[in-house]
């Protein structure tokens, strides 16, 4: 026997299993390597993942009720939306359906983002009315009260 075969041996391997192994992998064809993206494209998909991170972080926050530096995250919305049209300007005319998902998964995101904010913003506009009719309340000595007219409206 050559050192190879007994080498081959000593790991387990017979000569047969090799031959078999060196076969398949004659007969299997090699992929195809995956097109490299234009810098653009690669650009753009960049700002998209960094839009999406963040709008996916202020939702799940306002959603969940969780306290959230509502600055830090328009900052960091603006800077990825800066990004993002940057990016468009050097992308061709038409736009491969990779983007187009991409595209209309963040649209849904950003829909839903609106939503959350909208239920945020209508909760934070009824507790400052709660608030304002409270300390009216409380700075109030009693003297233009309807109360002292009887119930009706002067």
């Amino acid at each position: 026997m050559s050192d190879k075969s007994d080498s081959a041996e000593s790991l387990g391997f017979s000569l047969a299993a090799q031959l078999a192994w060196s076969e398949a992998q004659a007969d299997t064809p090699a992929l195809p390597a995956a097109a490299p993206q234009p810098p653009a494209m690669a650009s753009l998909l960049s700002s998209l993942d960094r839009l999406e991170t963040v709008v996916d972080q202020e939702t799940d926050a306002l959603a969940a009720r969780k306290p959230i530096d509502l600055q830090d995250i328009n900052r960091r919305k603006s800077r990825s939306l800066l990004e993002l049209s940057r990016a468009a300007r050097f992308l061709p005319e038409t736009v491969e359906p990779e983007l187009q998902d991409r595209l209309l998964g963040l649209k849904r995101k950003l829909q839903r983002n609106c939503e959350v904010l909208s239920m945020h913003l209508d909760a934070a506009r009824e507790i400052s009315t709660i608030l304002n009719g409270a300390l009216r309340a409380a700075e109030s000595d009693g003297t233009y009260t309807t109360r002292l007219l009887g119930g009706r409206e002067a």
